[in-house]
């Protein structure tokens, strides 16, 4: 039996921004430790789609974007239908970048930006050689691999690309967008102590 070709999936539109949406998404990402003022810096916007509120994240690649749920529906995130080549997530701290914090999502990037490092997400755990390769050229200092407690595939394909990047765990927190803020700090900046 000949299988058909699967439907081509049409371009999903770059979300419409939903400024009146702002403060459900400000309220949300300040219930979770996270800085809003930071986020909208750069360039993350509330906006009402079809199936809710979401959080769309822009990346380092025009056109392409992830929209985070807020309202509790599933997917937890949407990406833009389109090839995502080496697009990452990049969240840069308001402060000098001694420490690069290479992450799966897009929050954990905003955390990382927040205790002082430039945060760089992957968005998943599979990540290409074209986003390989901008990670690389992106990196600034001392880089650590911020494992979540399911992300052992994302730690072997960044370490094999940085083999000088140090592995970290937050353990026991989920994730480093779910460590206390002030526990943060104090981890980026035994991160930064520790030799490599």
């Amino acid at each position: 039996m000949v299988r058909p070709y699967p439907p081509i999936e049409r371009r999903r539109a770059t979300p419409r921004r939903d400024p009146a949406a702002w403060e459900e998404a400000r309220a949300y990402l300040r219930k979770r430790g996270l800085d809003p003022e930071l986020a909208r810096d750069h360039g993350w916007y509330a906006a009402q789609c079809r199936d809710g509120l979401r959080l769309v994240i822009p990346t380092t690649v025009p056109g392409y974007w992830q929209a985070r749920a807020l309202a509790g529906q599933e997917p937890r995130y949407v990406s833009a239908a389109t090839e995502r080549g080496p697009a990452l997530v990049v969240v840069a701290p308001t402060t000098p970048i001694r420490l690069t914090c290479v992450v799966e999502g897009p929050l954990d990037a905003l955390a990382a930006a927040m205790a002082g490092a430039l945060g760089i997400a992957t968005m998943g755990t599979a990540v290409n050689r074209e986003a390989l390769t901008a990670l690389r050229a992106r990196a600034v200092g001392r880089v650590v691999v911020v494992v979540d407690t399911d992300t052992a595939e994302l730690a072997r394909s960044v370490l094999h690309a940085l083999p000088l990047a140090r592995l970290v765990t937050v353990y026991p927190y989920k994730d480093l967008a779910a460590v206390p803020v002030d526990v943060r700090a104090r981890l980026l900046g035994r991160w930064l102590d520790e030799s490599c």
